[in-house]
């Protein structure tokens, strides 16, 4: 039950920020095509090594729409780093616990400190490349790699974010 997991913590992202805040560069409900954007490889779960946790582009779509609107994920800039990340970090939906990319002990499930969101989470309004680096590294707590930037960059162009400088 991976997004059930994630929605907590999207709620994170959340916290003390009223609506008008936010920048114009909101962005439309996710949808297959613009996850398969971001997640190449969400296209199937056939031959999935774990089958039951496999989750398609599809079939991912409504629980994170549903969990941005019910947290307040509305830029673009956030939903494209939280979407990166959760497609990074389970294999393109593949996975709902770490098998991918194999480092013992630490789960896909994306457990952040609401602190360090609260920090991170004006760079990551601005939709901007600094802001994505400083949620990965202050608030993942990993470094920003090239494999992980490619998910970003797929993400912001998806989703529309209008800065990923």
């Amino acid at each position: 039950m991976l997004y059930p997991v994630i929605i907590t913590a999207l709620s994170l992202l959340a916290l003390l920020s009223p609506s008008s805040a936010h920048p114009t560069t909101t962005f439309q409900k996710r949808t297959a095509g613009s996850l398969l954007a971001i997640a190449p490889k969400a296209n199937t779960c056939a031959n999935a090594t774990f089958p039951k946790e496999c989750k398609t582009a599809s079939e991912a779509a409504p629980f994170i729409n549903h969990s941005f609107a019910t947290y307040g994920i509305t830029t673009a800039g956030e939903a494209a780093a939280v979407v990166a990340i959760m497609a990074f970090e389970s294999g393109d939906f593949k996975y709902n616990i770490n098998h991918f990319p194999g480092r013992p002990g630490q789960g896909t499930r994306n457990m952040q400190s609401p602190a360090l969101n609260l920090l991170v989470r004006a760079g990551l309004k601005t939709g901007s490349l600094a802001g994505w680096k400083a949620y990965v590294t202050d608030c993942v707590h990993t470094t920003a790699t090239p494999e992980r930037q490619a998910y970003w960059d797929r993400a912001a162009k998806a989703l529309g974010v209008a800065s990923s400088s």
